[in-house]
């Protein structure tokens, strides 16, 4: 594992979907193409929780690192992220403030940008994330990029402007 914290780790998981909003795509993790949904650019980001995989069909699919199902799964989020990341429920963050949908998966493959996914995760990590540590943690890095930051800083700057030895 490596030594990024957690913290960070969500940091430039939002960064990166607002960064690249043109890889999303829906119902899978990660497509052949390289677009993602929501939960696949997560995995993406933490290679050392998970393992990618081609099937014969040459699609792509996440798994937890050392633990390969007998069957590929293609949109369920790895028990590895799952319980790093300490989500608030077993298939995907359960997340009833956002338009209506139940979990991020589901926002995401109905056409909920990641901007949007993005913006609702900073405003309520508590609602995604079953960590009362992680959710203070993250909440302050969110408050110190609105009072001394523009909207623009990526997270991950003003994580490492709060903590320099990383």
């Amino acid at each position: 594992m490596t030594n990024k914290t957690r913290v960070y780790r969500l940091c430039e998981w939002i960064d990166y979907l607002v960064a690249h909003p043109e890889k999303q795509t829906q119902k899978v993790l990660k497509r052949q193409d390289g677009t993602m949904c929501c939960l696949g650019a997560l995995c993406e980001l933490n290679p050392d929780l998970v393992e990618l995989k081609l099937d014969l069909d040459k699609e792509a699919y996440y798994h937890t690192r050392g633990c390969l199902g007998p069957t590929p799964n293609y949109s369920n989020l790895p028990d590895s992220v799952e319980s790093f990341f300490r989500f608030t429920s077993s298939y995907a963050p359960t997340i009833q403030l956002l338009k209506g949908f139940d979990s991020l998966a589901e926002a995401n493959d109905s056409g909920v940008s990641w901007q949007e996914i993005a913006n609702f995760i900073c405003q309520y990590p508590g609602a995604v994330f079953d960590d009362n540590e992680l959710v203070r943690r993250f909440k302050s890095i969110v408050n110190d990029r609105r009072l001394h930051h523009s909207p623009e800083t990526p997270l991950v700057e003003v994580y490492q402007n709060l903590h320099p030895t990383l």
